[in-house]
This record gives C-alpha cells, structure tokens and sequence, in this order.
C-alpha cells in the first residue's frame, strides 16, 4: 500500500502546531494549515479529537483571516461543546502564523 503525495510549487507555505503537557505524550490539540496559491490548494485540519483528524470547512477564508478560527471550529463542530476547543484554535492560529511566516516557502 502506498499514497501519493503531489509535489507542492515552489511557493507552497505550510504550519503545524500542537499542545502536549511534554515530550512524548499525546497532543491535547493540534492543527495543521497548507496553502498553495499557485496550485490552488488549501487545507486545514485539526486533530486529537478523540478520532480522526477533520478537516475544516472553508479552508481558504481560514487562511486569508476572513474567517476566524473560532468560527472555524463552530462551523465544522457544531455539537461539541466550544469551551473545550479553546486550545484547538490556538493550535490553528499558531500553525497559521508559522505559515503565513515563513521566509522559504515550501519548507
């Protein structure tokens, strides 16, 4: 079994951000962001949910900031209680500065 993985354009920016009391345990929270303005691609997910990583609605306004993260998470999760998702957009809001950041894209 295999995935394939299309190669990302020189200009791709990406981040990755998660909680974790300390080295080693489980993330109490964690996002990731990917954007390619050049191939037209953004996601954005989140994960230690309790089950699988999900993927957020309207990635791109997420990473534009026309859409917050809080809102985000209530678009997507609208049954979960949102207090206990503070440290979920954290995550994300960190894992977007670090993209938004990075002075070599793609890397």
């Amino acid at each position: 079994m295999g995935v394939e993985v299309p190669k990302p354009s020189a200009t791709a920016k990406w981040g990755y951000w998660k909680f974790m009391r300390q080295v080693g345990e489980f993330a109490k929270a964690s996002a990731v962001i990917y954007h390619d303005e050049h191939k037209q691609i953004t996601r954005c997910a989140i994960g230690a949910l309790g089950r699988q990583p999900l993927l957020l609605h309207n990635p791109e306004k997420i990473f534009d900031g026309t859409l917050t993260p809080a809102n985000a998470i209530k678009e997507s999760l609208p049954d979960r209680d949102f207090a206990e998702m503070t440290m979920h957009v954290t995550a994300i809001e960190r894992a977007l500065s670090i993209a938004r950041n990075r002075s070599e894209p793609g890397k």
